[in-house]
């Protein structure tokens, strides 16, 4: 995450993309690791993977929901434009991506 924060002034929007990114490949990696023979995890998005992941007992609701509530900030720090995320925000993002990232390191 330290690398994203020094891109959180000049390119928020790729700090933010990156950060996310980083969340469902972690995702996908503790679904693969902890239900090998779920099928269909490749093209799934990090809300679908976290829903899959609460289903099969693997993530409780609360990292769910800070997962999709992150997608939903994600969406709008990359479609508002530069007026929709500041330098501020993306650190707090930052922030709450790294507290998802330690969660799902604490369940593999």
């Amino acid at each position: 995450m330290a690398d994203f924060r020094l891109m959180a002034d000049e390119q928020p929007e790729v700090a933010v993309t990156l950060a996310f990114r980083a969340i469902e490949s972690r995702l996908r990696f503790v679904l693969k690791l902890r239900a090998p023979r779920l099928v269909g995890t490749d093209a799934a998005t990090a809300r679908q993977l976290a829903h899959l992941a609460v289903e099969h007992g693997i993530i409780d609701r609360g990292i769910a929901d800070a997962i999709n509530g992150l997608g939903k900030l994600r969406d709008l720090a990359v479609h508002g434009g530069r007026d929709g995320i500041d330098k501020a925000k993306t650190l707090e993002f930052l922030l709450l991506a790294d507290a998802v990232l330690t969660a799902l390191d604490l369940d593999v």
